[in-house]
């Protein structure tokens, strides 16, 4: 398994433990941070239940939308998707690949939680979401 690196594991001790979609969400946070300029708002649709809600702290950890400065609201239920936008009306939404959200939950309990997201964390934009 590989090691965690720094930037991970501060984004484990932010969320108290190291997943998947801690992860995919905090991959979802800097692809929206390389699309649009200047203050994100973010509306993720996945939920309050964890595990998929995990979703919404890795957001946090990496594209400044924070539940306490009320830029980031939680909406709909089990889609792991968020949309971002920018105060001049820019937007970008962000999906995980079906796919891969199917892989995930298969393997939650089966696998190691954390070296499922070290996995996650090597791969592509393009291989983690559909943006559009």
């Amino acid at each position: 398994m590989s090691e965690l690196t720094p930037l991970l594991s501060r984004l484990k001790d932010f969320h108290g433990h190291l997943g998947p979609y801690v992860v995919a969400g905090h991959r979802m946070g800097l692809a929206a941070r390389e699309a649009l300029q200047g203050r994100l708002y973010c509306e993720v649709h996945c939920g309050s239940r964890p595990p998929l809600s995990c979703l919404i702290d890795g957001i946090q950890f990496s594209s400044g939308c924070t539940m306490g400065k009320g830029n980031i609201a939680v909406a709909g239920e089990s889609e792991a998707k968020a949309l971002f936008r920018e105060r001049g009306g820019a937007s970008v939404s962000i999906e995980l690949r079906p796919e891969l959200r199917q892989r995930i939950d298969e393997e939650m309990g089966v696998r190691d939680e954390e070296e499922a997201a070290i996995e996650l964390s090597e791969m592509s934009d393009e291989e983690l979401f559909l943006i559009g």
